[in-house]
């Protein structure tokens, strides 16, 4: 009797794939984050505007 049939098996077999998108969203998401508070405690990116 075979376990590896019906609607199971289609999760089953994109599970791996989704496993990875959704890795790699978080990680696009971390790193977006990082960056975005980095560039702004940055000095060089938010001088002062000339005339201010």
């Amino acid at each position: 009797m075979e376990q590896n049939v019906g609607g199971r098996r289609g999760l089953m077999m994109l599970s791996p794939a989704l496993l990875a998108v959704f890795g790699g969203f978080l990680g696009m998401l971390w790193f977006e984050t990082i960056v975005y508070l980095g560039l702004r405690k940055c000095r060089f990116a938010n001088r002062a505007k000339p005339g201010e």
